[in-house]
């Protein structure tokens, strides 16, 4: 376990909407909508766990950040004010459609895509070996 820096905050505000239309509807407690709304947040911090290296699947530690996330957001929306530097209101996405929640996630994906590509070039260069 250890603090980390979480970057810009990102928000994405219409999946908050949905999980906070969804949340007494399911009847889940309070702590699984606070969970349920940090879905919809993104982060560009670049950290990796310090004992195993790995690169999401983060879980916070107490549920009063979320509640602090969204006391920002609304206070923002209320008083019209510019959000600071540490967050922001929408929704990051790569050039290849994806959404990752944390900013490794992305490198890994594009670690994936690479090795993706390197296969078919391989794969290409051999048909061409074969036909000419």
């Amino acid at each position: 376990m250890g603090n980390y820096d979480l970057g810009l905050i990102v928000m994405d505000v219409s999946g908050w909407t949905k999980a906070a239309e969804e949340a007494p509807r399911s009847g889940s407690d309070p702590q699984q909508s606070i969970r349920s709304l940090l879905d919809h947040s993104q982060f560009t911090g670049y950290f990796r766990c310090v004992e195993c290296n790995a690169a999401g699947a983060w879980e916070f530690t107490t549920v009063f950040f979320g509640l602090e996330l969204l006391g920002y957001v609304l206070r923002a929306n209320f008083e019209e004010e510019e959000l600071n530097s540490g967050y922001m209101i929408g929704r990051i996405e790569l050039h290849n459609g994806m959404s990752p929640r944390w900013a490794t996630q992305g490198e890994e994906g594009f670690f994936r895509a690479v090795e993706e590509r390197a296969r078919q070039q391989f794969a290409l260069e051999q048909i061409w070996q074969l036909v000419s």
